[in-house]
């Protein structure tokens, strides 16, 4: 059997203009604006792409917000994992992790879209 969520919760599910995204993830983006919106993700391909191709980075033009390393590690600890701060720790000297923009890229199809609200019903 599948899991069902109460139809309240259900109701707050779609595509557009609703409160929680078709997958059930929050919509909005975060206070400090770390977190953006969800608003559909990428729906077309980068340009340059071709079918059958490489996969090509959409965002190839990001720089890196900040570097996380084992010296400074500790005023982002609260946002690491156990296994990243221990390799912080184990490789001071290489291990580093780069901060780039957040983004809410991931999109489906339409129908998975509307199967996965349908399920939750």
């Amino acid at each position: 059997a599948s899991a069902k969520v109460s139809p309240e919760e259900a109701a707050k599910l779609g595509i557009e203009g609703t409160e929680l995204t078709p997958h059930g993830a929050i919509r909005a983006g975060n206070a400090d604006g770390s977190i953006p919106a969800w608003e559909g993700g990428i729906k077309t391909p980068p340009a340059g792409y071709e079918v059958g191709g490489w996969y090509l980075d959409p965002f190839a033009d990001d720089q890196v917000l900040f570097t996380i390393t084992a010296q400074n590690y500790q005023q982002y600890a609260d946002k690491l994992s156990t296994g990243q701060i221990a390799m912080l720790k184990k490789y001071p000297d290489s291990y580093k992790l780069n901060v780039y923009p957040s983004r809410r890229s991931a999109s489906y199809p339409t129908e998975i879209y509307e199967n996965s609200i349908w399920n939750a019903t």
